[in-house]
């Protein structure tokens, strides 16, 4: 085996001094500081920063020495500032030397060189502040000194300029007026402070380095493209953001590129994935309303769009929104946008497009204001980058901790946990004695404690040997509180919940569980091998370190006469190459393990040599390794990347409301009915193509045909015969133009058809094209009795199908196989708006129905203007005409409210119904004229037959205080082609509506009697007949539901989305019940089957109004509930026969993994013994359960912890109200998009009450089981308990350089442990 090589040490340097970094480093902390608190630059920067350069210098001239001195600060008002100085060894003044351990203090700690700095010429508040200032500086010094040695024992390359090269930044006045205590996240709450406009003003010096750091995650080539195209102007310092400004999250992140939160220079932090993510939404949101934009504005300067263009595929996710800049489909409103140039449109014009709701409801913002679960991320981190308040509170950091046997890290003997240390912030042993016997010693000093770097070296090779059980029996020992009394080390839980966990495990002692080995989410799995034979995982940010020991046999001779030293050196991870130990230098021992964490996370230049040890320069490849040499152990750190997941919470997430539900927004995306529209028209295209492309083979038939015959006729014959041919040649020439006429005229009508009525255009068109064919079939029977072929149209579904149905006032086909869309006709239908937009007080008052009506259906009508109208009371003007029409089409409508009683809740008479019947009917001009008054009659009594409530309303003869009617007539445009019938009389097709509404104020005295007062029923009943097909939908909180859907900004997604779906197959779940996924994946929808009976509906309907209330109160806060948008009973049924083919309750719900990739989901319940069977875990789409995840996948699959926090706390939020409605049974699905790297998170299934029969399930299954495992069904109370303390354990965190941690979250670790 080839022995190793060894690179040549470095030669030691005697001179100590900072690096040229370093000292630009203080000037640009130094100066920052000063403007942020509002000191004067002249002359205090050169001043102070002349003081802290002497500081610097004496200490490394004292550096060999063993004293521990203290430094002073004094202040006098007398003299000028000039005068101000470092005094060695004299101590006068304030010490702050003291290890001052709470936040709003640095440790100032013992150091070589002491004495007082003494400032004169400051009064009044500038004192404290700069003293307050000089303290901080003096930790820089102390950190960056030790920092010197460290550098120079890892052999880190250093440049040192002259003396007089490096000069301190020239103070610019202007610089004064600076203030950047405005506040880092002032556009949350919209700051009114103006931008300045100085463009005379110096930029800071900014920090640069060779070397990139990859910052935050990528959302995959689009990022690119974004990151190519935009251009960040170059960073104002003192600006504030505003919440309207685009470029916000752009601008924080350069914050975070230029941060001042590190004592040492070459510092970059990667920008948290929740920031990256908002820019990137923001940019593509810019991007989608630019595209929009110039498609509108080059239509406005005269670009003619042919209507009949092809279609353009629809975007189904914001992210692929980029990639439509040929779409011709638009969501905005024309009429507000201003005609500003194609190509530079302003941000005012950009901030009036309204995108589509496809794009809007997966957002993270609602216009420009960021949603609950956005604004609670954003507040989690800590991005004050630039003021000494900001730089105090990144002096720690956050790592999550794992040991682990070699070979398994899927089962961990420690961990993981969050270890939090604060830098230099270090106890002695004999201030760990005094606090405990004194209880003084507070649980978060414990937590947050740092050593310094050669204790943990020294601690980790002396207890190498020590088994894994003896060392975390230790980590494990009672601490004390601040009351003095003994109690556990703290855990991973909120106070609250460990009170809570405490009761509810009161029969194994109140035990906190997270301590209990026997869970698997324990953070302590104890074994009794040696530690050395494990692996310590250090993890943070984007990134780990493995840190591995090694033992190297030594015989105990030569042992005994080794000094106990620790030595350094380096070996690349691909060619075994290393350099020649070094000893550590005194001062090296003594710098934080917390600071040397970070620099081997962050800085740039701690993995740069002086001479390079080999080719191989990644960061992964180095290892950086320490030995004691006495003891023979090596310490290895080994880094690589770790990728973390973003754990999120739904997409759909409920805003605020600034505008009426009453607005005049169109009920469904305009792009899409334009659409259906531009469908429409090419229906009628083909249709007359294919008519015409028959003619010309009848005509071409008729030619051949005639030449044939012609062959063996005598000329007066043949002659006879051509007159004929010319005949039916001149008869088709004549269709073709009607044909062109009537193409004409359909089109003419489809232009006048209002989009939200085109059902109105489809029954018209269905109607007239069944006409064309039937007359172009007579004719073609008359004309060519042998010809036999007919017209090959394919005519559209919904006149094809006998199952698809074209109902009145909507634009959405009622489809017998696909059930939603009956609920998707009943949310579109202007007879649905009129009742759930009706005012209770008025609920049908004239000018509210007209205000209604005119939003509903637009300017136009869907069909030409009346011809003819009247009344019931209007005469017949012959009563002995016997001719009836044909009737083509016939449809019925009705919808009722009822009344509910304020004390039973049950419902009682009706409150108010709407009723229509609209025939169509063909005619004989003759006959319409004297037939009139007999339709209006023959149509009042079929109404009467279908409307059981105004036979009731008549015959208690209350007519006049309620029931209104009406009966009309209109004429469809006539066709050309078929005007007559065979008997050469003129035809006529109209259309007959009959329509009436009834309203009984709930107030009516003569109505309620005692205390009992009636109250408008919340659901509506919708009921429309079609060839001999009832439909039924009843819309439970109609307008509750739909408020919620405004909120959530998907009122119009959810109508398009239910027109089409598909039986769904969903696995995990046990109820068995039946599921619909809607074409566009979007939306879920659950059929209630078999344990959902009445009382379970009744307690659905109960749980509701809490449901409408905790929403609203979501506003606010990031909810995990995966959202209910609807609940509905659908009914098909045959009225001749009475019998029902469809009779359903379902729940409309968001479909969680819409736009992922998922490549495995969970179902949560926090029962970890909750496996799936092993032959089913190889089954396409299968659900795994919590065993299955703590089991293979837990380890593998950690978070960001900022998403954890959010995920947590929506989680505590949510399960807390479904404590309080009495809901269990709920679980926790989880799907993993590895490609987008996130994980989506919603509570599913929480309708579930704790009824009775649940109480005795429970019972039996806690007596049949084992007494290990755990049942499903507990009280909500305790399963609360229970989801909240298992399911939040389940999810490892990963924290990062900006992740404010609470101070629950943190424990203590092995890597502090002493």
């Amino acid at each position: 085996m080839a022995e190793k090589r060894h690179s040549k040490p470095l030669p030691v340097i005697q001179q100590y001094t900072l690096d040229d970094s370093s000292r630009q480093h203080i000037s640009n902390l130094l100066k920052r500081w000063l403007l942020d608190e509002k000191v004067p630059l002249e002359p205090w920067f050169n001043v102070l920063y002349n003081i802290i350069i002497v500081i610097s210098e004496k200490t490394f001239t004292s550096s060999e020495s063993n004293l521990k001195q203290k430094i002073c600060i004094q202040t006098i008002s007398a003299s000028s500032p000039t005068d101000s100085k470092f005094l060695p060894n004299v101590f006068h003044g304030s010490n702050k030397t003291t290890n001052d351990k709470t936040e709003e203090h640095l440790p100032i700690f013992d150091f070589p060189i002491g004495g007082t700095v003494r400032i004169y010429g400051s009064s009044g508040s500038i004192t404290s502040k700069l003293v307050d200032i000089v303290s901080a500086m003096i930790y820089v010094i102390q950190s960056l000194c030790l920092e010197y040695f460290l550098m120079r024992d890892q052999h880190v390359k250093l440049i040192h300029g002259p003396s007089t090269q490096l000069k301190p930044p020239t103070a610019d006045k202007s610089d004064e007026k600076a203030n950047l205590k405005q506040g880092f996240l002032s556009w949350l709450i919209g700051s009114p402070q103006k931008k300045r406009t100085d463009t005379t003003k110096k930029s800071i010096p900014e920090k640069r380095t060779s070397a990139f750091l990859k910052r935050g995650l990528s959302f995959g080539n689009i990022t690119k493209k974004f990151e190519s195209d935009k251009q960040i102007p170059s960073y104002d310092y003192d600006q504030v953001v505003e919440s309207t400004d685009p470029q916000r999250f752009s601008k924080l992140k350069k914050r975070v590129e230029l941060a001042l939160i590190s004592s040492s220079p070459d510092c970059f932090f990667p920008y948290p994935t929740l920031l990256n993510r908002l820019d990137l939404e923001v940019q593509l949101l810019q991007e989608q309303k630019r595209i929009y934009f110039n498609e509108i504005t080059q239509s406005k300067l005269g670009s003619n769009h042919n209507i009949s263009e092809t279609r353009p595929r629809r975007a189904s996710t914001l992210l692929s929104t980029i990639n439509l800049a040929n779409r011709k489909r638009h969501s905005y409103h024309a009429d507000e946008l201003n005609n500003s140039p194609v190509h530079k449109p302003s941000q005012e014009d950009l901030d009036s497009v309204i995108l589509p709701q496809f794009i809007t409801a997966y957002s993270s913002f609602r216009s420009s204001e960021l949603l609950g679960d956005s604004r609670f991320g954003l507040e989690h981190l800590l991005l004050d980058t630039f003021t000494l308040k900001g730089f105090k509170q990144h002096q720690s950091i956050t790592v999550g901790v794992t040991c682990y046997p070699i070979g398994c890290p899927e089962r961990p003997c420690f961990g993981p946990i969050m270890s939090k240390m604060d830098y230099f912030k270090f106890n002695t042993e004999e201030e760990e004695k005094i606090g405990n016997l004194e209880g003084e010693q507070e649980p978060q000093e414990i937590r947050n404690m740092d050593q310094t770097l050669g204790s943990v070296i020294r601690n980790w090779c002396e207890k190498s040997r020590s088994s894994c059980q003896t060392l975390i029996d230790e980590s494990k020992a009672p601490i004390f509180s601040t009351e003095g009394q003994i109690t556990e080390r703290p855990g991973l839980l909120h106070s609250q919940s460990r009170k809570s966990m405490n009761s509810v495990n009161s029969q194994s002692g109140g035990r906190n569980k997270k301590l209990d080995s026997n869970r698997q989410c324990s953070i302590y799995h104890a074994c009794q091998q040696p530690l050395m034979d494990h692996v310590f995982c250090i993890t943070h940010g984007t990134g780990k370190f493995n840190v591995y020991m090694d033992l190297v046999q030594m015989e105990e001779e030569k042992a005994a006469y080794l000094p106990d030293v620790i030595e350094s050196w380096f070996m690349c991870n691909k060619c075994d190459v290393s350099t020649m130990p070094q000893k550590l230098h005194a001062l090296t021992e003594q710098f934080s393990f917390g600071k040397f964490l970070e620099l081997s996370f962050y800085s740039t230049r701690f993995s740069t040599f002086s001479k390079p040890m080999c080719q191989h320069k990644a960061k992964s490849d180095l290892i950086r390794c320490f030995r004691l040499k006495p003891k023979g152990v090596t310490i290895k750190f080994v880094y690589e990347e770790a990728k973390r997941y973003e754990l999120r919470v739904p997409r759909i997430q409920v805003g605020d409301i600034k505008e009426s539900l009453y607005g005049k927004e169109p009920r469904m995306n305009p792009a899409i009915l334009r659409d259906w529209k531009l469908t429409a028209i090419q229906e009628i295209e083909i249709l007359f193509h294919s008519v015409t492309t028959h003619l010309d083979l009848l005509n071409r038939y008729i030619l051949a045909e005639g030449k044939r015959k012609c062959r063996g006729l005598t000329s007066d014959l043949a002659r006879q015969h051509q007159t004929e041919l010319k005949t039916l040649e001149t008869e088709i020439s004549e269709i073709r133009k009607k044909l062109k006429v009537d193409q004409n005229g359909l089109l003419q009508v489809l232009s006048k058809t209002d989009l939200n009525e085109l059902n109105d255009f489809r029954r018209y068109f269905g109607i007239q094209s069944n006409s064309i064919l039937e007359y172009l079939s007579t004719w073609q029977k008359k004309a060519y009795i042998e010809v036999m072929d007919n017209c090959n149209w394919i005519k559209p579904d919904y006149i094809e199908s006998k199952n698809i149905h074209c109902f009145p006032g909507s634009s959405i086909l009622v489809r017998e196989d696909e059930p939603t869309s009956i609920i998707a006709y009943t949310l579109s239908s202007n007879a649905y708006l009129q009742e759930i937009f009706s005012s209770e007080d008025s609920h049908i008052r004239k000018e509210d129905n007209e205000a209604i009506l005119a939003t509903s259906n637009g300017k136009n009508r869907s069909v030409p203007s009346l011809t003819s109208s009247g009344s019931e009371s209007e005469e017949s003007s012959d009563s002995n005409t016997t001719l009836k029409p044909q009737i083509l089409d016939g449809y019925y409508s009705s919808i009722e409210r009822k009344f509910i009683s304020s004390s039973t809740g049950s419902s009682t008479e009706t409150a108010s119904f709407r009723t229509m019947l609209v025939e169509v009917c063909k005619t004989s001009v003759s006959e319409a004229q004297m037939n009139h008054s007999k339709r209006v009659e023959d149509l009042k009594s079929k109404w009467q037959v279908h409307s059981p409530w105004i036979k009731k309303q008549e015959e208690s003869k209350v007519e006049n205080r309620g029931l209104k009617r009406e009966f009309s007539e209109r004429d469809l445009e006539p066709l050309s082609a078929v005007e007559k019938d065979s008997d050469n009389i003129s035809i006529s097709t109209k259309e007959f509506k009959a329509t009436s509404y009834y309203y009984e104020p709930a107030n009516d005295s003569s109505k309620n009697s005692g205390d009992d007062k009636k109250m408008i029923s919340p659901h509506i009943s919708y009921k429309f007949v079609h060839d001999n097909t009832e439909f039924t939908c009843i819309v439970y909180y109609a307008k509750e539901f739909e408020q919620l859907r405004k909120q959530c900004d998907i009122n119009q997604l959810v109508i398009e989305s239910l027109s089409r779906c598909d039986s769904w197959a969903a696995s995990g779940g046990k109820s068995k019940s039946h599921f619909y996924k809607t074409k566009d994946d979007k939306l879920v929808v659950k059929q209630m089957v078999n344990a959902w009976n009445i009382a379970e509906k009744d307690a659905f309907l109960k749980f509701a109004p809490k449901y409408f209330e905790h929403m609203n109160q979501s506003s606010n806060l990031p909810s995990v509930l995966a959202k209910i948008f609807g609940f509905f009973t659908i009914r098909i049924k045959n009225t001749l026969d009475k019998k029902e083919t469809l009779d359903m309750d379902v729940l409309i719900m968001e479909h969680l993994f819409f736009g992922h990739q998922i490549i495995k989901k969970f179902d949560f319940k926090g029962i970890q013994d909750r496996h799936v069977e092993e032959s089913r875990k190889q089954q396409k789409d299968i659900t795994l359960w919590d065993g299955d995840w703590l089991d293979e996948h837990r380890m593998h699959l950690p978070v960001n912890e900022q998403s954890k926090a959010m995920i947590q706390t929506a989680i505590q939020n949510d399960t807390e109200f479904l404590s309080k409605s009495n809901i269990m049974d709920y679980s926790l699905l989880v799907g993993i998009d590895k490609e987008k790297g996130e994980m989506t998170a919603g509570v599913v299934d929480f309708i579930g009450t704790y009824t009775w029969y649940k109480k005795i399930e429970s019972r039996s299954k806690s007596t049949l089981r084992s007494s290990r495992k755990e049942v499903t069904v507990v009280p909500p109370e305790q399963y609360k308990e229970r989801f909240d303390r298992e399911v939040c354990d389940y999810f490892i965190p990963v924290p990062g350089k900006f992740d404010h941690v609470q101070l629950d979250q943190i424990m203590p670790s092995l890597l502090n442990h002493s």
